[in-house]
């Protein structure tokens, strides 16, 4: 799947690196295992709400990146303090790139 965002689990392991309560690398390697994709969960999710899991995944892998100009990038990674920067490859700007 390709949207973008912050999962809870990025929040929370965040907050952890915040308060000094876990280390940055441990952090990333966590959030790697637990932001993958739970498939047999979407399945059974999906049935439940009646959408066909193939054309909604389809859907979702052709939805519109977002994407930052250069001076956007550089202003927002100025911004970041250098604990937010571990989840900057994830995040994206509030407009989308043209087309």
């Amino acid at each position: 799947m390709t949207a973008r965002g912050f999962s809870e689990f990025d929040t929370f392991r965040s907050n952890q690196i915040r308060e000094g309560m876990m280390e940055r690398e441990a952090a990333l390697e966590a959030v790697l295992v637990e932001n993958r994709p739970r498939y047999q969960s979407l399945v059974w999710y999906l049935d439940t709400i009646g959408l066909d899991f193939n054309s909604t995944i389809a859907r979702i892998q052709r939805a519109r990146r977002w994407a930052c100009t250069a001076e956007e990038q550089a202003f927002l990674q100025h911004k970041l303090t250098h604990r937010h920067r571990m989840v900057w490859a994830a995040s994206s700007c509030s407009r989308p790139a043209a087309s």
